[in-house]
């Protein structure tokens, strides 16, 4: 029963953010979308015309703004995530939101998982107007496809492209769980610095941290596969050691999530500071 509860305030909490975000998300996406259809009646009339350079030259145009449209959809989400975050944990809405009859831990999940959520229906709708500004439903399986034969014909084996989605998957809830970690800290311990500029402090700290990480990884397996002073032009050990990083960062990035989440939960608990 107290899990029962516990998954339903959870639910709950998800949800409210969801729809603080999600008119923010749709409106972007409705321009990406009216952009996605410029595109598409564009080419069309290129095919209609050929040689006509007018239709050409508006045919690479509406591409160009639809890619950095998509583009642009993350970015805003994000953004609006962040404020949300920022606003509903440390300013205004602050001292309702540790006032409700929930854990720091789940409110902190409830942020957590809402932002995936609307990274996965920006993905989602990436695929849409990509699908509408292409013509084809298909077009992604068409990419995957060609990746796929590109990577086999280069050495790499089924193994090294499950680790590169499984990399970016996981970078992508890495990403989010640094940002919120890197606010948390900073509001926790910003007081006499702005807040604001102590978490951008810290977010970088840790980006220094982890790309210092990811050179120790590279010098290590460089190493251990014998490449240092090598030819290293040999395929079968190319693709060995590109699995071999993509494995260690593949940890490294799901040990710094948890690591970020347990303290940012622990700071929640303990030092929370609240504007």
């Amino acid at each position: 029963c107290f899990v029962q509860g516990g998954v339903l305030m959870l639910r709950k909490l998800i949800k409210y953010d969801i729809k603080s975000n999600i008119k923010i998300v749709a409106g972007t996406y409705s321009f990406i979308l009216l952009l996605a259809i410029l595109h598409l009646i564009m080419d069309k009339l290129t095919n209609i015309y050929p040689g006509a350079i007018q239709w050409m030259a508006l045919e690479e145009l509406t591409f160009v703004l639809h890619i950095l449209g998509i583009a642009a959809g993350f970015g805003v989400t994000m953004v609006a995530c962040v404020l949300h975050f920022r606003k509903n944990m440390f300013k205004d809405e602050g001292y309702l939101t540790h006032t409700l009859p929930v854990s720091e831990g789940e409110i902190f999940t409830g942020k957590f998982l809402s932002t995936l959520i609307l990274f996965l229906v920006n993905v989602a709708g990436t695929y849409i107007t990509v699908a509408v500004s292409t013509g084809k439903l298909s077009w992604c399986f068409t990419i995957l496809k060609k990746m796929t034969e590109s990577m086999r014909e280069s050495g790499f084996d089924t193994a090294c492209m499950w680790l590169t989605a499984a990399s970016l998957t996981v970078g992508m809830v890495y990403g989010i769980s640094q940002i919120f970690g890197a606010i948390t800290i900073g509001y926790s311990f910003g007081k006499k610095m702005n807040k604001d500029i102590l978490s951008f402090i810290v977010y970088f700290a840790g980006y220094l941290i982890m790309q210092m990480i990811s050179i120790v990884l590279l010098a290590a397996v460089s190493i251990s596969k014998g490449f240092v002073g090598a030819d290293t032009t040999d395929i079968v050990n190319v693709g060995a050691y590109v699995k071999d990083v993509l494995s260690g960062s593949l940890v490294i990035m799901i040990v710094m999530t948890v690591v970020y989440y347990a303290v940012s939960v622990f700071l929640l608990n303990r030092k929370l500071n609240l504007d």
